[in-house]
């Protein structure tokens, strides 16, 4: 299948539109073979009838479309910056909070979950930092974990909580593996008791945020790299909106830019940088 310039921009234009995702004419190949997957998927005859779908505003079909399209990459832990700054800064502070009684609970958002390692990878942190340190009078229902996708079918990978070989082999370590996970099958199944401290919900960031919390630490990586320049500072804003005072932004290593600067303080911590607010 080859797409026109036509469709191509009628449907660059679509995605841009719906979920802020920028495709160049570089990815056009890539674009193809994924609209040919789709087609086969829903049954659909050729490019014009998917695009008189869209028109005609058929939700199901724009889910998918949107769903196909969209960048699902994550690991277990990412990198190093992720860890140092919740074993070094986050956790002594919130620690110091909970026990001054400033704060009741820490309430903790990833932003665009993908399939669930990133906000899993922040329980078993916490955790691991609980019980390496002996800390007796505070527990994880101290914390509270949001996690948020534009995906419902990521979502429904992520409230399962279940992994391939493969993907647990991509970050998580064998002493995790076995105090945290259930061996199901082939798979490996994040265990209830931590899955379930978990809030999952569906959500665009390009639209209002349609969570009713204010957040402590907010983790949004390698999304707004895929935006254009205004969408990332709308999209930045509406995060910030949510922050507590002084709550922390973890965006990924290149997506932070000077516009932002108003709205954050930049502070480094090993290789990577964290943001706070105002």
């Amino acid at each position: 299948m080859t797409l026109t310039d036509s469709h191509f921009k009628r449907l660059t234009d679509f995605i841009l539109e719906e979920s802020g995702n920028i495709i160049s004419i570089n990815n056009k190949s890539i674009l193809e073979m994924k609209l040919l997957n789709l087609l086969d998927e829903l049954e659909i005859e050729n490019i014009d009838e998917l695009i008189f779908k869209l028109v005609k505003n058929d939700e199901y079909v724009k889910q998918r479309l949107i769903e196909t399209i969209t960048i699902h990459e994550t690991r277990w832990f990412r990198d190093k910056t992720f860890s140092k700054l919740v074993n070094e800064t986050l956790m002594p502070a919130w620690v110091k909070e909970l026990r001054e009684n400033k704060l009741k609970t820490i309430n903790i958002w990833s932003a665009a979950a993908s399939s669930g390692q990133e906000i899993y990878s922040m329980i078993i942190l916490i955790s691991e930092y609980l019980s390496t340190n002996l800390i007796l009078d505070i527990d994880l229902s101290r914390f509270k974990f949001y996690a948020t996708d534009l995906s419902e079918s990521v979502l429904a990978k992520a409230k399962a909580g279940c992994y391939s070989q493969y993907e647990i082999n991509r970050g998580c370590k064998d002493n995790i593996l076995e105090k945290y996970f259930d061996l199901n099958g082939k798979d490996y199944c994040f265990k209830p008791k931590y899955r379930n401290l978990v809030h999952f919900q569906q959500q665009n960031l390009l639209e209002s945020i349609g969570l009713n919390t204010s957040f402590d630490y907010v983790m949004c990586r390698y999304v707004l790299i895929y935006f254009e320049k205004e969408t990332k500072l709308e999209v930045i804003e509406k995060i910030s909106k949510k922050l507590r005072s002084n709550g922390i932004l973890l965006l990924g290593g290149s997506e932070m830019y000077l516009e932002y600067a108003k709205l954050f303080d930049k502070i480094s911590i090993g290789v990577g940088n964290y943001y706070v607010k105002k």
